[in-house]
């Protein structure tokens, strides 16, 4: 079948009852099957092994979901797969697992939408989401940084970003000069597809304890 790699990633994966959909995700992904580059494939079953727990969860979800079983293991699965195997920062792997779950927990059979939610997260960094949680609420914590420096920059840059995906919508205060006040909750409207996102990529733990 697979090289050495894939065989440790295999039988990791049977643990979770998972070891069908990594298969057929593999067969689906040749670009990563076939490439002979074990640092993926270590870095792989490393994720899989630190998010067991999950994992083992979604195993269970997975056998006795509703879902069309082509669906997701043909249409959802590999991307998330190509995501465990190709996101560069490991905070961001839980985010990804959250939305696996979220499918069979929620029984999401528009794959348009959930690709959707994918392609959004993959161009977010692990400090985007957490820039998008303070704005709306979900820490219960903000920082406001001083005026003028770099870390204010770089957090502008980070809020527009976060417009442009349709997350939020700012209402800028000028101050001046052509310049504006930092953003902060109490300026910031979070919009019905930044909310449906949090939906998908928290944890469903966290969304009990929130209702």
């Amino acid at each position: 079948m697979k090289g050495n790699g894939m065989q440790e990633i295999m039988s990791v994966a049977k643990e979770f009852g998972l070891d069908s959909l990594v298969d057929v995700g593999m067969d689906l992904m040749p670009y990563v099957s076939n490439v002979r580059n074990m640092l993926k494939f270590n870095r792989l079953e490393s994720r899989m092994k630190e998010h067991s727990d999950q994992l083992k969860v979604i195993g269970q979800l997975s056998q006795n979901s509703i879902l069309a079983a082509d669906y997701i293991s043909e249409r959802i699965f590999p991307i998330v797969l190509a995501d465990l195997i190709e996101e560069h920062e490991d905070a961001k792997i839980h985010l990804i697992l959250n939305g696996f779950e979220n499918v069979f927990i929620e029984e999401k059979s528009e794959e348009s939408i959930v690709i959707n939610y994918y392609d959004t997260l993959r161009n977010l960094r692990y400090r985007d989401v957490r820039r998008l949680l303070d704005l709306v609420g979900e820490t219960g914590t903000y920082e406001t940084p001083l005026i003028n420096t770099e870390e204010a920059a770089v957090i502008s840059s980070i809020d527009v970003k976060l417009e442009r995906y349709g997350l939020i919508e700012m209402h800028r205060v000028g101050i001046g000069d052509g310049e504006y006040e930092t953003n902060y909750p109490g300026n910031v409207k979070q919009t019905h597809y930044g909310y449906r996102f949090l939906q998908f990529i928290m944890s469903n733990e966290k969304k009990v304890a929130e209702s």
